[in-house]
């Protein structure tokens, strides 16, 4: 979770600087990185973390939320990596 917190911050930061240079997409892509990395940090996190303490406890049925909730976490950080990756591309374009 302090990965998550630290990448909030500094997309919270990077978003006040696309204010300033007017650069819209910037902004919104940093809005929803910054959400992605909250959604990360207060909804899944946690539940990943307990689903898979009931698995390490022999709780079968938990491996498989566990798997889904860990793939979302995976897949969104992706995404604030395509979404960074496409604001340097237009940006410099």
């Amino acid at each position: 979770p302090r990965l998550f917190n630290f990448c909030t911050l500094i997309t919270i930061f990077m978003g006040s600087l696309f204010i300033l240079g007017n650069f819209i997409y910037g902004l919104i892509s940093s809005l929803l990185i910054a959400i992605s990395f909250l959604i990360n940090t207060y909804f899944l996190t946690p539940r990943i973390n307990m689903q898979r303490d009931l698995f390490l406890a022999g709780d079968a049925a938990s491996e498989r939320l566990f798997k889904n909730l860990h793939f979302t976490s995976v897949l969104l950080y992706l995404l604030n990596m395509v979404l960074v990756s496409s604001i340097f591309i237009l940006y410099y374009i």
